[in-house]
């Protein structure tokens, strides 16, 4: 229920509209369901633009498999048992899309709110780019199964709601640390491995 449009080069991944003539009644419901579950997190009314965007994902075996062979799919399952290419997997589908910027403010303590994964692809001009990128798979790396989509989305959403009222708590724990590091100028109470673990 969502499709590639565009051209080489300026594709894009849409959700088909709950109305067309191809659907049947319940994929109907399901993808008003999933519009507006999407679309609430997003804060985007029906009529705006990017309404049909498919969140930007990057997509598990069954969705890779929609656009690679069975015998590159198999290679790609005996690569990432090397547990480097396992490890930077996980890292590349934990942080998401997240341009270098962002993830090397975070990795330096200086955004002090959740980072939503899903956000990199909103913008337009960031979302051609990502989306073309054909060095890292290009259009066929999303995830295209819709329920898989919509819990991750919800669960992003919801991390970023609890999250954020944590973090203030943690930040100020870190700043007494840092006072208290200062304050007593010892070697002794040097607290910069709780403040990296923070």
């Amino acid at each position: 229920m969502t499709r590639v449009v565009g051209k080489p080069g300026s594709y894009d991944l849409i959700f088909v509209d709950p109305e067309s003539p191809d659907l049947n009644e319940p994929e109907r419901e399901f993808l008003r369901f999933v519009l507006d579950v999407v679309n609430t997190n997003r804060n985007l009314e029906p009529d705006t633009e990017g309404y049909y965007r498919v969140p930007l994902s990057l997509g598990g075996n069954d969705s890779k498999r929609l656009t690679t062979s069975w015998m590159q799919e198999i290679k790609e399952k005996f690569r990432s048992l090397n547990p480097k290419i396992a490890l930077k997997k996980a890292k590349e589908k934990y942080e998401g899309l997240l341009d270098e910027d962002t993830k090397d403010s975070i990795r330096r303590n200086e955004i002090w709110e959740y980072q939503v994964r899903f956000d990199a692809g909103e913008d337009p001009y960031t979302r051609e780019q990502i989306i073309n990128d054909e060095s890292k798979g290009g259009v066929g790396r999303f995830e295209r199964n819709l329920e898989t989509l919509v819990l991750e989305h919800v669960f992003a959403y919801s991390m970023k709601t609890h999250m954020d009222e944590i973090f203030p708590t943690l930040k100020a724990a870190m700043m007494h640390l840092v006072s208290s590091n200062l304050a007593r100028n010892e070697e002794s109470a040097n607290f910069d491995t709780d403040i990296k673990y923070m």
